[in-house]
């Protein structure tokens, strides 16, 4: 009994273990998947800060090329090429903007993608813990079993050996009563 109860002890503290490795490795990812999260939010920022500067530029050379298209008409070579650049600065602008909508998207899909496996993960080990949980109150119900055992056995042999000094009593009177007849 006491070898069955150490093995089932001994899976017990293995399972233990291994499901604080799995929380480990849970921690882990969790800490990954923040890591993403921050460079995704400070990339955001800085194309922020881009888009806003290029969006100031644009703004200020359309000012510029208006003050001097009504300043003068002489300038119309001029002002048709820095026209031809700031449409080149708004395609630029428009080309950058898809561009961070393309990597929003990319960083929503691998949040997604890690929030579902973490779910994922946390569900199988809230299973596990029930599971060891459960194996627990299983074991802990088997030592009771065996101590029970145990205790039964214990007053069989105490009830055995009152009953041996009685039979051995009884001998004795008996080996006494025989002496008393061979001597009578």
């Amino acid at each position: 009994f006491e070898q069955k109860l150490q093995k089932l002890e001994r899976e017990a503290l293995e399972q233990q273990e291994k499901f604080e490795k799995q929380m480990r490795e849970l921690e882990s990812e969790k800490e990954d998947f923040n890591n993403v999260k921050v460079a995704t939010e400070q990339l955001k920022r800085q194309l922020d800060q881009q888009n806003e500067q290029l969006t100031r530029a644009t703004q200020k050379g359309e000012e510029e090329a208006k003050e001097r298209e009504e300043a003068s008409k002489k300038q119309d070579v001029e002002l048709a090429s820095e026209k031809r650049d700031l449409a080149r600065m708004k395609q630029d602008v428009e080309q950058q903007r898809k561009q961070l909508d393309e990597h929003q998207k990319e960083f929503e899909q691998m949040k997604q993608e890690l929030e579902l496996k973490a779910r994922n993960r946390e569900e199988i080990f809230e299973k596990q813990a029930g599971e060891l949980a459960t194996q627990k109150i299983a074991l802990a119900s088997e030592r009771v079993s065996i101590e029970q055992q145990q205790q039964a056995l214990d007053k069989q042999l105490e009830r055995l050996a009152t009953e041996k000094i009685a039979a051995e009593r009884q001998r004795q009177d008996l080996d006494d009563q025989k002496k008393a007849l061979e001597k009578a």
